[in-house]
């Protein structure tokens, strides 16, 4: 993960030295203001620092939208009031970590569980021996978060507004209910041997769901986690502290004619899964042909979805021994029979598909799961 270090004196700028020469080299790049460059007789320039003279606001909002983690080595004030108009929420702020410019504390300002502040301010304060400020509630009481075991295991959560409840029961020593759908095993995380959780429960059927959530909607109304890939009906979980965990394991192979918009592609995408009862959660990337690699709406569609976009060569394609589909139109434009079904096989490792190639209006999905799954 690249770091960006912001200083903005001279003792600030030793601080944040420390912290760059502490990191493997090329990890950590230093933004100082133009007044702390060296003068004529000093030590020359140094690499992976840049010497800014625009606005620290107009520096900061760069760094914001270019890096995943910032470090500011100055007052906490001046950084809550700088980052306040690029806020958007948790799911996609980089982490943030604030540091006095003494190097005494290491303070995780923002985006502590997914972004990864709370574990950078420890291995900063581990580097350079400062004390870490850990404030989220979890950590506060010693218990996990529900946010960081899912990651563990690649559990995509919704809603997210929900998230929060079960992490206060958690804190609260609440045990939250695990219910499982059939044919996946239980995570280690959540298993009762770790105190936190009660189950697994059992779910065979989509109505199961609704029976079992809403029979564990007790009057302390026990918060639950669903770890399944179907979907369900909008209502089945209304007014239940209830979290959905989709395992991100579909890769989904993807052609689509030239010019396609990602607006097309996305509601394609979303009907396909909707049409195999799964929750587009469930995706863990997209795969294309190289071919495709300068196509705007899919780059895009893959950016709005949050998954990773990889391609494929002709000649992947072509050695794949596997019964894919094959269209002559298809291999006249990109020189193979097919597009979607063999780029899912490959990005999945796999030799058998969820579901095969569906078509629309010049775009098609196929689908695999990915080999790594945590119950395989």
């Amino acid at each position: 993960m690249k770091i960006a270090v912001l200083a903005l004196t001279r003792g600030g700028e030793l601080t944040a030295a420390r912290i760059q020469r502490a990191f493997p080299e090329g990890e950590v790049d230093l933004y100082l203001p133009e007044k702390l460059m060296p003068k004529i007789g000093e030590a020359g320039l140094q690499k992976g620092r840049t010497y800014f003279k625009d606005s620290f606001q107009e520096v900061f909002e760069f760094v914001f939208h270019k890096y995943r983690a910032l470090v500011c080595v100055m007052a906490v004030g001046i950084v809550v009031r700088i980052a306040a108009p690029f806020l958007n929420n948790k799911y996609h702020d980089p982490a943030v970590v604030v540091l006095d410019e003494k190097g005494k504390y290491t303070i995780s300002l923002l985006s502590g569980h997914l972004g990864g502040a709370n574990e950078l301010a420890l291995e900063i304060a581990e580097k350079i021996g400062a004390q870490a400020v850990i404030t989220t509630a979890t950590d506060v009481c010693g218990k996990p978060a529900v946010e960081m075991l899912a990651r563990e295991y690649k559990l995509a959560l919704e809603p997210r507004e929900n998230i929060k409840k079960l992490n206060w029961a958690l804190a609260h020593d609440i045990p939250i209910k695990v219910f499982v759908q059939e044919g996946i095993e239980l995570p280690p995380a959540f298993s009762p041997g770790q105190g936190h959780f009660e189950g697994p429960y059992k779910i065979r059927e989509p109505q199961d769901v609704q029976i079992n959530a809403k029979g564990c909607d007790d009057s302390l109304n026990q918060p639950c986690l669903v770890i399944s890939t179907n979907l369900y009906p909008n209502n089945v979980f209304e007014s239940i502290n209830c979290v959905l965990g989709r395992p991100q394991y579909i890769v989904l192979g993807v052609g689509c004619k030239r010019g396609i918009s990602s607006e097309q592609l996305i509601q394609f995408v979303h009907h396909c899964f909707q049409e195999e009862g799964l929750s587009p959660l469930c995706l863990k990337k997209i795969v294309s042909i190289e071919l495709k690699n300068n196509e705007e709406g899919l780059r895009e569609a893959a950016r709005r979805l949050e998954v990773p976009l990889e391609f494929v060569t002709k000649d992947q394609i072509k050695n794949l021994k596997a019964d894919v589909s094959r269209s002559i139109f298809v291999e006249e434009i990109t020189g193979v029979g097919c597009v979607c079904e063999p780029a899912a096989l490959i990005g999945a490792g796999r030799e058998e598909l969820l579901w095969k190639k569906k078509k629309y209006q010049g775009m098609t999905t196929a689908a695999a799961g990915e080999t790594y799954r945590w119950w395989e």
